[in-house]
């Protein structure tokens, strides 16, 4: 008797893991329909507008393309990674700076999933550059972690600390409290 009620248990604890995973499956398509039908209305209206439409409107483009990048990344890193191609090729032609650093950290999240440490690394470090350039303090931070994280899986510790260690240093001055637990998680790792 104990047997089957363990059993039923076990069935009952599965069937509910198994509605949340398609919960989560469903408003994912949600809002990955979403984004596509907001692009899609964003090119109309540019359409509509022809020749009055400002350039400069085109960063809301590159905008949902990486909303779209973000959504299909841990389900399909081929679309996220095409999404954040268009991304990038759009920012660079708009000279969209942040545009073009969150493209290309959005590509070295996707191509560390696929193992290329060498080609993650490289936009990872553009990305870096830009957010340095125009400001971005917060992302900075997260993409010194990501360097450290970076070298710490090609067993590059010396490197990995480096990067971790001025992440931290960046944290602290900007009192962010969040950066400073996600890079003394990251240098405990290392």
């Amino acid at each position: 008797m104990l047997y089957r009620a363990n059993t039923l248990r076990l069935f009952n604890i599965l069937l509910i893991l198994l509605l949340l995973t398609a919960t989560t499956g469903f408003s994912q398509d949600k809002k990955i329909d979403s984004l596509k039908e907001s692009l899609k209305n964003f090119e109309a209206k540019k359409a509509r507008m022809g020749a009055d439409f400002p350039p400069m409107q085109d960063t809301i483009k590159a905008d949902l393309l990486s909303s779209l990048s973000n959504a299909y990344t841990r389900t399909n890193p081929d679309t996220s990674l095409e999404y954040s191609k268009q991304q990038l090729a759009l920012s660079e032609k708009l000279g969209y700076k942040y545009g073009i650093a969150n493209a290309s950290e959005l590509q070295s999240l996707i191509y560390e999933s696929k193992g290329d440490y060498k080609r993650a690394l490289k936009l990872l470090t553009r990305a870096g550059s830009v957010y340095k350039e125009i400001g971005r303090t917060s992302d900075v931070i997260n993409v010194n972690n990501g360097i450290g994280v970076l070298y710490a899986r090609q067993g590059i510790y010396t490197e990995a600390l480096k990067y971790l260690f001025r992440a931290l240093a960046a944290a602290k001055k900007e009192n962010d409290y969040w950066g400073i637990m996600g890079t003394y998680n990251n240098i405990g790792i290392v």
